[in-house]
């Protein structure tokens, strides 16, 4: 026979278990609206629901319910709902005010790449750059193909005076405007000013989407943390206090694959060479998860303009070699002293045999002709070190232009790391191991 103060204790840990049923109930909402890495063990009793908006990612259901709000917000002019997407160059927006203090709408500690305002590149560096332009313009250019000769040409007429002065402003608000774009045939979709708020908004609403589905794939940690650059005078989505684009999701995807998949240590200083760089976005989101790197980035002489006043916006404590300093030193000693080493393809050769840990190249390979392309895979198998990374985002085959990588004569064995397909061109995710 049980006793009476047994009876008692029975009966309250059994009234507890009805208490505990609330964060049961907590954790039936979250798997119907959230992604599994904002599914959280809660509270035994309290069951509080998270409340820290910057890692909560929506999965079908929570995107349409988003969805329905958003528009609601929208139709309703913040009556019904509320928006909570913003979008500049319609609207003023203070991130300086926002990070004054923490909250649970926005990630704290602020991450580093949130920029709360706008920078200055000195004159002396854009000096810089315009020397090391007209000693690359100088060279004969190798590595040649009828797309270099096009983009080089617009851009030449966009950003130089009749002198070959380089014209700053037009660097200053490169990514102003879809004239950068167009030039370079960039098929991601960004704010425009010119058009009409609601196509915009629509716009920016398909954009969070996205920065919600792919959390399928990058981790909570990342997807919180980045931001887009005001290098450039672009205009962004702004959520969660940070600024969003379609393709710094992309460039999120690629830092997702290389630091989960590539046990570099973070004490050493690790040598990586990003091929067709374009402006150098991926590069500057990797340097904040590879800070001790030295990392050189490839592109046409014309391009790598952008890429040295990106980089020098972005990181103005870091040591940038242009190809002036290529000019009165040698490449080791280069890798030695400097972060980041911006140089045309003529002088790829210069890097020494198998100095390099990783190699990147995105989007840009395979639209080479098998000339160039064999070139630039007998280049990266020579640089690589034994054991170094060669990370791609290509297609496989050559239906749009140029070479796939089915086509591929790689120079060296390589044993496959990590494969996917997550990615907003519906290439192939490949990360190899130089053997």
């Amino acid at each position: 026979m049980i006793s009476k103060n047994s009876f008692t204790a029975l009966l309250k840990w059994l009234l507890k278990r009805v208490v505990y049923l609330r964060k049961e109930f907590q954790n039936i909402v979250a798997r119907l609206i959230y992604q599994p890495q904002s599914h959280f063990v809660l509270h035994k009793w309290n069951g509080h629901k998270c409340p820290y908006e910057s890692i909560l990612f929506y999965n079908f259901t929570g995107r349409v319910l988003f969805v329905l709000k958003e528009l609601l917000a929208l139709v309703s002019g913040n009556k019904i709902t509320r928006k909570s997407i913003r979008l500049e160059g319609f609207e003023a927006i203070d991130l300086a005010t926002l990070y004054q203090t923490g909250s649970d709408t926005v990630l704290w500690p602020r991450s580093p790449m949130v920029m709360l305002g706008k920078r200055e590149v000195p004159a002396s560096f854009f000096d810089k750059i315009e020397r090391s332009y007209h000693l690359a313009s100088q060279q004969n250019h190798v590595v040649k193909t009828k797309w270099w000769e096009q983009v080089a040409h617009n851009i030449k007429a966009w950003i130089f005076e009749t002198n070959g002065a380089l014209k700053r402003e037009a660097v200053v608000d490169f990514r102003r405007g879809s004239r950068f774009e167009e030039i370079i045939t960039d098929q991601f979709s960004y704010i425009d000013t010119k058009r009409n708020y609601i196509s915009e908004y629509l716009k920016a609403i398909d954009v969070v989407l996205e920065y919600h589905r792919f959390a399928q794939h990058i981790r909570k940690e990342i997807l919180a943390s980045f931001s887009e650059s005001y290098a450039g005078n672009n205009s962004c989505i702004v959520y969660r206090g940070k600024r969003l684009s379609e393709k710094s999701l992309f460039y999120a995807t690629c830092v997702q694959d290389i630091t989960t998949n590539i046990p570099l240590n973070s004490m050493h200083r690790s040598v990586i060479c990003d091929i067709g760089t374009g402006y150098g976005g991926l590069p500057t989101m990797l340097r904040y998860y590879m800070q001790k790197s030295c990392q050189i980035l490839i592109d046409i002489p014309e391009v790598t303009i952008f890429t040295a006043y990106y980089i020098r916006y972005n990181f103005p404590d870091a040591k940038i070699a242009l190809l002036e300093d290529l000019q009165k030193s040698n490449f080791p000693a280069l890798l030695e002293k400097y972060d980041f080493i911006i140089i045309p393809p003529e002088y790829i050769s210069q890097i020494p045999d198998a100095s390099v840990d990783l190699v990147t190249n995105t989007a840009s390979l395979g639209f080479l002709d098998h000339e160039t392309t064999d070139i630039y895979l007998s280049e990266i198998a020579r640089m690589l070190k034994s054991g170094g990374y060669f990370y791609s985002v290509n297609q496989t085959s050559g239906k749009e232009a140029g070479v796939g990588m089915y086509e591929w004569d790689f120079k060296a064995e390589y044993l496959t790391i990590f494969l996917s397909y997550s990615n907003r061109f519906a290439y192939l995710q490949w990360l190899g191991q130089k053997r």
